[in-house]
């Protein structure tokens, strides 16, 4: 079972895309209207960028039930986020790369709290970018980090195999091949059924 657990756009095309891929689930940043003979599980997911605890607290209360990721915006919430049992990943972009430092992965690390990144972000980051990003999940994988990766797809062109996926970030980040097949299977299954979202 192949989970997309970043889709920013869940249009039809984009869930036949993902469906003849071969990803039987997705989290959806959008409420797809979908019709019926779809393949593919929906998940409403939502993503909170914030800089103060105050604004996290707001926007979680407003997306209750969906699936919550945070991208950080400062060391205080990153490390905040890590303790809330209903943020479920810490998402980590080319703005937020300096937050994800030892402690922040070690937090994460004992507390069960994947990181989550896009293709997105890992294939078109500026190359010094890429160089941060990849010393990051160098880190996080000798950390012992859960890493799941979305798509971030917005276009049906924009949805990677997921056979291709685990060759990417081997080849790009050195993430090994199997961590990176359980990024986009495993990892993501086990955080939902931890919150009952399968």
């Amino acid at each position: 079972m192949y989970i997309d657990t970043v889709v920013a756009s869940c249009d039809k095309e984009v869930v036949e895309e993902l469906s003849l891929k071969g990803y039987s689930l997705a989290l959806c940043e959008d409420q797809p209207d979908l019709g019926q003979g779809n393949n593919v599980k929906i998940i409403r997911r939502k993503t909170i960028r914030a800089s103060t605890i105050g604004d996290v607290t707001k926007e979680i209360e407003k997306a209750r039930g969906l699936f919550i990721s945070v991208s950080p915006g400062s060391v205080q919430v990153a490390r905040w986020s890590v303790n809330l049992t209903s943020v479920h990943s810490i998402h980590l972009s080319s703005e937020n790369l300096e937050l994800f430092d030892k402690k922040q992965l070690r937090m994460m690390k004992r507390r069960g709290k994947p990181l989550e990144v896009t293709l997105a972000t890992l294939l078109s980051s500026p190359l010094k970018t890429r160089a941060m990003i990849y010393r990051r999940l160098v880190l996080a994988v000798r950390e012992g980090v859960l890493l799941i990766v979305g798509s971030g797809a917005e276009e049906p062109s924009e949805v990677i195999s997921p056979h291709i996926v685990p060759k990417i970030l081997r080849n790009a980040y050195d993430v090994p091949e199997r961590i990176g097949e359980l990024s986009i299977s495993i990892y993501p299954r086990l955080v939902l059924s931890r919150v009952n979202m399968l």
